[in-house]
């Protein structure tokens, strides 16, 4: 099962006008049906846990963000997905760790995303 591009689109362009909550709201239900769906890990599950995080931390949710960017970087780690989206994660991690104010550990988080 794959986003069709529309929705896929609609989604980024929500998130793009900073409806964050709406945004989210759809992504919680996404999450929902894929966790429904697939028994396995799958890059789909992780890609939205990574969007959910996004949300997160644009509400300054950085404690529940840096979570879930978390969770979807051990999806992609297990799936051997490619290192962009482990980098992704690793990206909004330290960004979340920079802004609660873990300077040293954002820093190494962040340089490992690079």
């Amino acid at each position: 099962m794959s986003e069709t591009p529309i929705n896929s689109q609609l989604m980024e362009t929500t998130i793009k006008c900073g409806r964050f909550t709406e945004a989210t709201a759809a992504l919680e239900e996404a999450l929902q049906l894929r966790r429904e769906l697939y028994t396995s890990p799958r890059p789909e599950i992780g890609a939205t846990l990574r969007a959910l995080g996004n949300c997160a931390y644009e509400r300054g949710a950085y404690e529940e963000a840096k979570g879930l960017g978390q969770q979807a970087k051990e999806i992609f780690t297990e799936l051997s997905a490619s290192d962009e989206n482990v980098a992704e994660c690793n990206e909004l991690i330290g960004k979340c760790l920079y802004m609660q104010a873990h300077y040293s550990a954002a820093l190494g988080t962040l340089l490992v995303a690079c």
